[in-house]
């Protein structure tokens, strides 16, 4: 389509107004719903494709202390930082995550669903909550903001996709921060074409960590539950219960900690208790490990 992005471009034939969910048109350098008559603004080349009927309450949430914070997060990430000098030197600096990914997304892409590249370039894959990192050059990040390296705005509750469109949906850690995790679910299964895949990680026993809402954690029978629309071809512990260990003393300690050395003592905290989190590589083998685990992923097919 003359006028639109190549990342539009391949987005055009699949695209739906969330609300009513018919095939939009892309007209006047915008995005038009000829059903309920809305039109859905492009900016800097990606389409802003928020419902009507929770605009308004997303605005709200960007707007809180933790949508702020998010918000500076995603744009001083250390992944966008680490391509200038100054970038590295701060990542080098920077103390290491308390957890551990035994079982994460760019492994996925890597060594045991080696399927998923070719999927994403025969068809396409959607990164729910994507961004400002990316999995693979060939995947469509989505998110509630205008973020960097997102492709396209929108709402995992209401996903702006026409039915059985997707070649698959990957969603790491962004489930617990939803109002209706089942909706989002229900959505993920009517716009997978069948035969998609999904990959979800949600949390367990981990801190509050508001992005901008944190409303809910899941056992491993209560993620196969929520997924079982899907037949499962896997799931387990994606985060072990080292890292339970190491981020939940990490916070801890740092309450103990008078304000006016906060800053320095809780650096200092992060790089000497963060190491724990390397014990899961010899627990997560244990049959009990999922009792205590930080969280869980799931891997099933429509």
């Amino acid at each position: 389509m003359i006028g639109a992005s190549p990342t539009l471009n391949r987005l055009l034939d699949i695209l739906a107004c969330p609300d009513c969910k018919r095939k939009i048109v892309f007209t006047d350098n915008a995005l038009f719903c000829e059903s309920c008559r809305t039109r859905y603004a492009i900016m800097d080349g990606v389409p802003v494709m928020l419902s009507l009927r929770n605009s308004k309450d997303i605005e709200k949430d960007l707007h809180t202390a933790e949508g702020l914070s998010m918000e500076s997060n995603y744009k001083n990430s250390n992944c966008l930082q680490r391509k200038s000098v100054l970038g590295k030197i701060k990542s080098c600096l920077t103390p290491p995550s308390s957890t551990l990914h035994i079982y994460y997304i760019e492994k996925m892409h890597k060594k045991k669903y080696r399927n998923l590249d070719s999927m994403s370039k025969e068809g396409l894959i959607v990164n729910i909550g994507g961004g400002p990192i990316r999995n693979s050059p060939e995947e469509i990040n989505l998110n509630i903001g205008l973020y960097p390296n997102v492709d396209l705005v929108g709402d995992a509750h209401l996903l702006p996709f026409v039915d059985e469109s997707v070649n698959g949906i990957v969603s790491g850690a962004v489930i617990e921060h939803l109002h209706d995790p089942a909706g989002s679910v229900k959505e993920i299964h009517r716009v997978l074409k069948s035969g998609g895949f999904v990959y979800a990680e949600i949390p367990f026993l981990q801190h509050f960590h508001g992005c901008p809402g944190d409303y809910q954690r899941y056992t491993l029978m209560g993620i196969e539950k929520l997924f079982s629309e899907f037949e499962k071809v896997d799931s387990g512990i994606c985060v072990g219960p080292s890292s339970v260990l190491s981020q939940f003393l990490i916070d801890y300690l740092c309450l103990l900690i008078p304000m006016s050395y906060s800053r320095p003592i809780n650096f200092l905290i992060r790089w000497i208790v963060s190491p724990l989190k390397y014990l899961d590589l010899f627990l997560i083998r244990k049959k009990d490990a999922y009792k205590i685990a930080s969280g869980f992923y799931f891997y099933g097919r429509k």
